[in-house]
């Protein structure tokens, strides 16, 4: 995985959401709580986040990833394959690519996975 800054990671959501490419997220917390969910990109921007919603239509299921700034975060963007094996075994089939958020502050992970074409 390669690190890439907060506008690249701009960059990449505003594509996922622009050409509605489904999607899968999952989320882990340092207590053991993991979330999946498949979906779509419904928003995101500096106010609200990031909002995945399992319907195209912003409606379904939902996860949303409050606002963060560069310096609470670290961005990895790479091929699945690329990923600690722990969590490769946990979403295999869930896309080719990866992006992936780690909050410093609270050790949470936050991973998208897609195929971009």
């Amino acid at each position: 995985m390669s690190r890439i800054s907060l506008a690249e990671v701009h960059d990449l959501l505003q594509k996922l959401f622009s050409e509605r490419k489904p999607l899968a997220t999952f989320f882990v917390a340092p207590s053991g709580t993991r979330v999946l969910l498949s979906g779509f990109i419904a928003e995101a921007s500096k106010e609200t986040g990031i909002f995945v919603t399992s319907l195209p239509d912003g409606r379904g299921h939902w996860i949303n990833v409050p606002p963060f700034s560069e310096s609470e975060c670290i961005f990895s963007y790479g091929e699945q394959r690329e990923i600690a094996e722990e969590l490769r075994n946990s979403v295999s089939d869930l896309g080719e690519s990866a992006l992936m958020i780690d909050f410093l502050r609270t050790g949470e992970q936050f991973s998208i996975f897609f195929k971009l074409s």
